[in-house]
């Protein structure tokens, strides 16, 4: 399974996101960041039927729970450090930002590499982290 920590789990998109991670068979949710609903259940704040919680910031749930994937729907202001946090805290293999897909989505090329940067505006996109 592929931990997913998501960032702004309160957000308008969350709903779509976190059921896009329930139905999909390789993903788990394992931590939310929102400050608003930091300390509540994945449950509370964001209808997941995941068991993490929600952290008010980035680092705090990297240290507190896996993550292989950061999903971040913050703000244009705050995406650049979340994905340098994620970096720093070995979560290199993918960090997503925008559009969710499996990794088994991804169309070829893109399917070579787990050691991978994934940004993602508005369709799935892999660039190797160096």
């Amino acid at each position: 399974m592929i931990d997913v920590c998501f960032a702004g789990i309160t957000g308008w998109t969350a709903p779509a996101i976190v059921a896009a991670i329930a139905q999909a068979d390789d993903l788990t949710l394992s931590s939310g960041v929102s400050r608003s609903a930091a300390g509540q259940s994945l449950a509370a704040a964001a209808g997941s039927a995941s068991h993490g919680y929600v952290y008010a910031t980035v680092a705090e749930a990297l240290q507190s729970a896996p993550a292989d994937v950061l999903i971040d729907y913050t703000s244009a202001a705050a995406v650049k450090t979340n994905v340098w946090t994620a970096v720093r805290a070995g979560v290199h293999r993918r960090c997503s930002l925008g559009q969710l897909r499996s990794a088994a989505s991804f169309p070829p090329p893109y399917q070579t590499d787990p050691s991978s940067l994934v940004v993602s505006p508005g369709r799935a996109t892999e660039y190797p982290v160096t």
